[in-house]
């Protein structure tokens, strides 16, 4: 798996979101990337953000800083410890609703296509990821 076009547009989506949040920007450089084809997407654990490169290389300069800001603020959420008892697969749609509408609201760069947003589910969830939990199917 040859990873260099995938770290090169990496560095270029770290660097913007340097220009955008210097909050969001601190959590992503402690964090660590890597690259797997083992997921089709992208995914954080808490302590690294994995990307699938495939993924990472077909979207543009500004999904990928949104993919970045997104999968970053599942960790300034904690959003991996607070999940307890809850269904991870909902709790994850959950917070997925509350941090992109963040992004569109505060312009973090794009969506990468088929992203969960949709302003009725967060106003019904007041905004937050235990009340989008809650309504959630």
């Amino acid at each position: 798996m040859d990873t260099n076009q995938s770290d090169i547009q990496l560095r270029h989506a770290k660097i913007d979101l340097m220009t955008k949040s210097v909050f969001l920007s601190t959590i992503c450089l402690s964090l660590k990337h890597i690259f797997t084809e083992d997921i089709p997407t992208a995914a954080t654990n808490g302590l690294s953000i994995i990307y699938n490169p495939d993924f990472l290389n077909m979207l543009t300069a500004q999904e990928r800083t949104g993919l970045l800001a997104h999968e970053v603020w599942h960790v300034a959420f904690n959003h991996l410890t607070r999940v307890g008892s809850r269904d991870k697969m909902i709790w994850n749609k959950a917070g997925d609703y509350v941090i992109n509408q963040l992004l569109v609201d505060e312009k973090m760069g794009k969506m990468p296509e088929g992203g969960l947003f949709d302003t009725v589910i967060w106003h019904k969830g007041g905004g937050t990821t235990d009340g989008i939990y809650k309504i959630l199917p």
